[in-house]
């Protein structure tokens, strides 16, 4: 890093927002921390099309720190790793690229940096507890991997860190290939998931509605999820809301209430959620609340399209296909459905099944027909197993089989295919 306390004469333009503190002063002591200010303040600049203030205006009064929370544009997550980068006090300030990036990627802290965290934490609850530093070194003998799960749960207790708390639901949920390497443990996932919901952290709270709702993990409990969704639902987890409308308007543990539906979905709208534009016109399509009103429904499709939504596309293509609310056209149908299919859209790859089997391309195949549904069921989509078993039922392309297409219907409603 360079001092830039005495450019005035060196015929070198930089812009003064990007320079650490540290930098204005011609003692101040630089390091790797100031490249992270430099750096945390370029991110920014870049995310939000902001230019922070220079850091002796920070220092008379700090905007930047004022309005922490204002800042919505990015996540919470990025958020807290780049405004630990703009920290003014360099001793608080994250102090090397390696802390950064692990910051930023969430990722475990360089094996130096985490063992002298660990040395400093067992120190600290040597003497909280009483604990006598001998014996407190025999917790250092113990295996980083493991000393560095206790010393993470110890941190989430004693210093209520909910972003700690997250971190080990996650890798407990994806084992040995999580960021820590931690054994696979789902018990101990749910239970930091709910912990950190429970301590206010925004992700867990979504991300545990999440796992409520959809009942892989644990058993299903929709009535708990919405509560957390609830709780979550906002600017730091808009999805929340597009949730909260997908339970309401299927009705699947909680009475169906099409009016809260549509009500979350324009909420989710606000945050410009892309699932709640094609939830919004499945609305006008069916006239559900608002009264039908196809041209609405195609605009918010076209939307969600353009957003890069499959379900978009696929409801998108259906309205070309009927020529619903727009004019006709095959050729914008087969657009759509081979776009939604490749963002890996179930109900698209079936359609394009149907379509090889009805003829509707101008011909029949029946192995494609079969290759779409397969892909479908691979997906774990039940509308795959419908429609083969249909095939085999009637004896469509293949020779009818009885066993084989009830096998198929039971598959489909296992995975709730109505």
């Amino acid at each position: 890093a360079i001092s830039i306390a005495t450019d005035e004469d060196s015929g070198f333009s930089f812009n003064r927002s990007f320079a650490a503190p540290e930098q204005y002063d011609v003692h101040g002591k630089q390091g790797f921390w100031t490249d992270v200010y430099g750096l945390s303040a370029t991110i920014y600049t870049l995310l939000t099309g902001s230019v922070i203030q220079d850091a002796p205006s920070r220092l008379e009064s700090d905007h930047l720190k004022k309005n922490y929370k204002t800042v919505t544009r990015i996540s919470r997550k990025l958020r807290n790793s780049i405004f630990n980068g703009l920290i003014l006090d360099t001793s608080k300030r994250t102090q090397t690229m390696e802390d950064f990036r692990a910051d930023l990627y969430h990722l475990p802290r360089p094996i130096v940096t985490r063992k002298q965290r660990i040395r400093m934490i067992v120190k600290i609850l040597a003497a909280a507890l009483g604990i006598e530093l001998a014996i407190a070194g025999l917790l250092e003998a113990i295996s980083e991997k493991t000393l560095s799960q206790v010393i993470d749960a110890a941190q989430c207790y004693i210093a209520n860190d909910t972003e700690c708390a997250f971190y080990l639901a996650e890798n407990y949920r994806t084992g040995k290939s999580g960021d820590a390497g931690y054994k696979w443990n789902i018990s101990k996932s749910l239970y930091w998931y709910q912990w950190a919901a429970d301590h206010g952290n925004i992700e867990a709270m979504f991300e545990y509605a999440l796992i409520l709702q959809e009942g892989k993990l644990t058993e299903r409990n929709i009535p708990l999820a919405i509560s957390y969704y609830e709780k979550a639902a906002g600017p730091d987890a808009p999805m929340a809301w597009n949730n909260l409308g997908v339970i309401y308007m299927e009705g699947k543990g909680v009475p169906k209430d099409l009016d809260k539906a549509f009500s979350c979905f324009r909420e989710a709208e606000k945050y410009g959620v892309t699932l709640a534009l094609s939830n919004l016109g499945y609305f006008y399509e069916q006239g559900e609340t608002v009264g039908e009103d196809m041209s609405k429904a195609v605009e918010y499709y076209q939307k969600s399209a353009d957003n890069g939504d499959a379900y978009g596309m696929y409801r998108l293509a259906l309205c070309y296909g009927e020529g619903k609310g727009i004019e006709q056209s095959n050729l914008q149908c087969l657009r759509y459905l081979y776009e939604a299919a490749e963002k890996e859209c179930p109900e698209a790859m079936c359609e394009i099944g149907h379509l090889y089997e009805t003829g509707d391309f101008g011909f029949t195949d029946y192995d494609m027909a079969m290759m779409w549904y397969e892909k479908a069921i691979d997906l774990g989509f039940g509308g795959g197993c419908y429609m083969e078993a249909l095939m085999y039922r009637d004896g469509v392309g293949v020779e009818a089989d009885e066993i084989i297409a009830s096998d198929l219907m039971q598959w489909a409603a296992d995975w709730e295919f109505e």
